[in-house]
Parts: C-alpha cells; sequence; structure tokens
C-alpha cells in the first residue's frame, strides 16, 4: 500500500490533516505486505517531510484497528465542516421538521464573498428557490457555501450543529461560522475546527448509522461518500491555534 497526501501551502507552513475510514481490510491480515508499526512509521516518515504539523487517523471500521498521528491536534476544517452539518441537517428530516422536497428561499443576500466559491451564485444571479435535496447536493458534491449556510440555518444554526455532535458522543470538532462570514474574514476559519481522532470518530457514527438513518442514502456526494461503506476524507489546512 502506497500512501501519498496532497500538500498545500500557506505563509511558511506546509501541513496535510487526512481523516480516513476502511472498510473491509483489516491491518493484521496475513494477505497484507505490512504490520501496523510498519505504517506508523511510514506516516511519521511522510510528516518529517511536510516541514509543519500533520495529523492524521486511519482506522478499519470493523476491527477498530487505528494509526493516528497527532491524532488530538486541532485543525481548521475548511469545507470538511459540511460534513457535519449535512449530517444534522438530515436529522431534522428523520424528525420530520425539515423535507428533503421543500423548497426554500436563497437569496443574493445568502451567498458568500464574490472571490470565494459559489456555483448556486453563478447558476442563480438573482436568487433563487431550491429545494432541500437540491441544496444538499450542491453542498455535498459542488461544496457551495451558500447552500451550506442555508442548510446550516435550517439544522438551527451552529449551536445545534455542535449539539448534534455531542449526541454523537464527539466533542472535538467545533462548527461556529457560516461560510459568508469566513468569506469576509477568513482569520475565523480558525475557530472551525477538528482533531483527527474525533473526525476518524464522526466517520465511523455514519458507518454504524449514529448519524442520519432513514434518508441515509437518498442524498449521496462523492467527497464525502455518505452511503458507501469506505470513506475517505482529506482534509488540508493550517493547525488552529485554540
Amino acid at each position: 500500500m502506497s500512501l501519498r497526501f496532497p500538500t498545500v501551502c500557506s505563509g511558511t507552513l506546509t501541513l496535510v490533516f487526512a481523516v480516513t475510514a476502511i472498510s473491509g481490510f483489516s491491518i493484521g491480515d496475513k494477505a497484507t505486505t505490512f504490520d501496523q508499526v510498519t505504517l506508523q512509521n511510514q506516516l511519521a516518515q511522510i510528516a518529517s517531510e511536510a516541514k509543519g504539523r500533520v495529523g492524521v487517523a486511519a482506522m478499519v471500521l470493523e476491527t477498530g484497528d487505528t494509526v493516528l498521528l497527532n491524532p488530538r491536534d486541532h485543525f481548521r476544517m475548511q469545507s470538511v465542516y459540511k460534513l457535519p452539518i449535512g449530517m444534522a441537517v438530515m436529522k431534522q428530516i428523520d424528525g420530520g421538521k425539515v423535507k428533503l422536497d421543500q423548497r426554500v428561499q436563497v437569496t443574493t443576500d445568502n451567498y458568500v464573498g464574490k472571490d470565494s466559491y459559489n456555483p448556486v451564485r453563478d447558476k442563480y444571479p438573482d436568487g433563487g428557490e431550491l429545494s432541500v435535496k437540491e441544496l444538499m447536493e450542491w453542498m455535498l458534491l459542488a461544496s457551495d457555501g451558500s447552500a451550506c449556510d442555508v442548510l446550516m440555518k435550517l439544522a438551527g444554526g451552529p449551536d445545534a450543529v455542535n449539539a448534534y455532535l455531542k449526541e454523537l458522543n464527539i466533542a472535538d470538532i467545533v462548527v461556529l461560522n457560516t461560510e459568508k462570514e469566513i468569506s469576509h474574514n477568513h482569520s475565523l476559519q480558525y475557530r472551525n475546527w477538528a482533531t483527527p481522532e474525533a473526525a476518524v470518530a464522526l466517520l465511523r457514527a455514519l458507518y454504524e448509522k449514529r448519524g442520519p438513518s432513514r434518508n441515509r442514502g437518498r442524498v449521496r456526494s462523492s467527497s464525502h461518500r455518505l452511503d458507501h461503506a469506505t470513506v475517505n476524507v482529506p482534509l488540508i489546512g493550517q493547525p488552529t491555534t485554540a
């Protein structure tokens, strides 16, 4: 197995925060060509070349076999925070408070800063009415910031998203700001952080169906693969100062 992680530079610091939950594989399987210690050493070697702080969490879902590197350090989530937001929306849908076919008005006031990626704004420059399902697809498939903000409001806001995470017994993922707020003040992204350990715990909760249930397979994401057993979420950014 070869391990390759993308890197991104910001100022003088380069780092990678990678979280992977793997199904159908065991680190102790005789068919593998390496063991847990070997993998840990490989990760440490890759991290040493990054010239920054690297966080990694990898878990075999069926066995709980885990490899960790700086598992409790805080890293900004950037767009990956859309995953817990989407799961919190699906909880509202499961509870009958929101419907997938419910129409929601998206106004120009919902649009993120003009320099931020926003395909919904590009398609609907004057605003428009979209279903919750469409907004979920825009958020999870296209990483649209405005769709994310509208859905976060439907979920009950940041407090409701964080309360949902606590229901899953996940304490070290924090969602505090909207995409619009972050687009106008980039320093706010550091307030929205996760640890590698908590991020893989969220993926495990999803795999074990402790997250969205009845509607789990109705909204699919190619980036987060919400309805698949194998989930691979790379998170790239600088460590937070929290």
